[in-house]
């Protein structure tokens, strides 16, 4: 089966800039927004891991209901240590490749994944 790897792009200056230093909120959005807008066909269940970089638990806690309230189905949050997942690596070079080309123009590595970048959505 070929994996698919949709992203979302956000223009940070085009953001309300009384919003732009409330990081947590913008990935909260960001992240409930994929929750309600991907194909999740038929999906009851998912399990979600994330990468473990919000420390404060309030703030992980406040992520986890976010999610949860956006989703429309069952959703099991795990945070762990990208360290130790190679799903969370492999996502991580994913990511970084995609804000390379847009943040410096850089598509050396996105080109490498560019044919399995099913979705691609820009906000703003």
């Amino acid at each position: 089966m070929r994996q698919y790897y949709p992203y979302i792009v956000l223009d940070k200056s085009r953001v309300n800039p009384t919003k732009q230093n409330h990081k947590q909120k913008i990935y909260n959005f960001i992240a409930g927004y994929l929750m309600r807008n991907l194909p999740y066909d038929n999906t009851v269940n998912l399990k979600l891991i994330v990468d473990k970089r919000i420390s404060n638990k309030v703030i992980r806690a406040d992520f986890d209901q976010y999610i949860k309230q956006k989703a429309a189905f069952k959703v099991d949050i795990t945070h762990e240590n990208s360290e130790y997942n190679k799903c969370l690596q492999a996502t991580d070079f994913i990511v970084g490749a995609i804000f390379r080309k847009y943040e410096s123009s850089d598509s050396r590595f996105y080109d490498l994944i560019k044919d399995r970048i099913k979705i691609a959505e820009h906000l703003l």
